[in-house]
This record gives C-alpha cells, structure tokens and sequence, in this order.
C-alpha cells in the first residue's frame, strides 16, 4: 500500500488519519460485523482479516484518479496516544477506530456526466447515534476541495474529472439518508445495482 496523498485533520470530535496497512485490525473489527457490511456493496461481512486486507490493497491501489480513504477515532481527553510521522504528515493515534469514510471517483447514475466522487462510509454499531456519521461527512467534505487540490495522478487530465460528490444508499437505510440529507444532499432518483438492490442516489451541489 503506498504512502497516501491526503492529509490527516479532525474535527470537534473525530480524528481522521489515512487508510494504512497497519489498520487491517481495527478495520476487520468493523467489516466483520453483519449489521455494519449489510448496506455495504458486498453486503456480507469479512470472514477473516485477510479479507480485510484485500479490500485494503484494492482501495488503495493505484487508481487514477487515486481513491481517499480515512479511518476515523475518537478524540478523548487524556488519551491521544503517540504521534507517529506518515509521508511528512504527523498522525494522532487515539484510541481504537470506530469508523472508516471515504471517496472514490466511479461510474454514478444520474449524476451530471454519469461519473463523480462517490462517498462511503461505515461505523461501529456502539457509537450510532452520536451524531459521528454526519459530523464526519462534514468534516471531509469541509476539507474535500483541499483535498482535491492535493491529489495528483496519471490517465486522466484534471479538467476531465471534477470535485463533485455523489452518494448511494438502500431505500431501506434510514439512518444514511438522514445523515446525507442533514449534510446538504439532494435525492436524485432510484436506480438498481448489479445485485438487484434498488438503491437511492444523492447528489450534492458541487456540480452534480
């Protein structure tokens, strides 16, 4: 897995630093839960940490452009843990991880040139609730044009390939379209994946 691009930040709560290998562990202890991957794409849990792992691999792998992936903690008084220096950047290291979010540039229905960043992310059953989901949204999308800026790759110009953001969800995940709706996403229509799930597509005003 190569050194990521993106930079880590936070937000009043959360501490978000960039997918790395070493967060297999703490990765699988979500993806191996069936209430978390049931409104996933793959729609079943891990089996075992090498699954874990391999989607890791294929997240992270080169794609141009390439893939934005963060784990996501808690950040709690006292208990920040040690600092550790990835590719010039200096990671917080606080506690376990309770959640991952992301942002992949795919083929996206209905959005403005079938194609856009499409945000994903999932979260411990234990931390629901809280409000965490949407002050993550927020917190990447409010960092998500300098973001952007930052990305480099090869295969596609720049001009080709916009910051606009789309999202998918179930039409039974009440709990997502609430948190896509509270952060500024508009409902663009139905569509049905490759398993035969009917699913909703979000937009959010960036271009799409």
């Amino acid at each position: 897995m190569s050194t990521p691009q993106h930079p880590p930040f936070r937000t009043a709560r959360l501490q978000f630093d960039p997918l790395l290998d070493k967060h297999a562990d703490g990765m699988h202890a979500l993806r191996a839960l069936p209430e978390v991957m049931k409104w996933s794409m793959r729609k079943v849990p891990d089996a075992d940490v090498a699954a874990t792992q391999a989607w890791m691999e294929a997240f992270t792998g080169v794609h141009a452009p390439p893939r934005v992936g963060y784990v996501v903690r808690v950040l709690e008084d006292g208990n920040e843990g040690k600092d550790e220096v990835v590719g010039g950047w200096v990671l917080r290291m606080p506690g376990r991880i309770i959640g991952s979010i992301g942002l992949r540039y795919e083929e996206v229905g209905l959005v403005r040139g079938g194609r856009a960043w499409e945000l994903g992310y999932i979260f411990h059953p234990d931390v629901w609730g809280k409000g965490y989901a949407t002050e993550a949204v927020r917190g990447l999308l409010g960092v998500w044009e300098g973001v952007y800026e930052g990305l480099q790759w090869e295969g596609k110009e720049r001009g080709e390939v916009g910051p606009a953001v789309a999202a998918v969800t179930d039409t039974g995940n009440e709990g997502s379209k609430n948190v896509l709706r509270k952060c500024g996403f508009r409902e663009l229509g139905e569509e049905t994946d490759e398993l035969g799930t009917v699913c909703l597509i979000y937009g959010l005003d960036l271009g799409v």
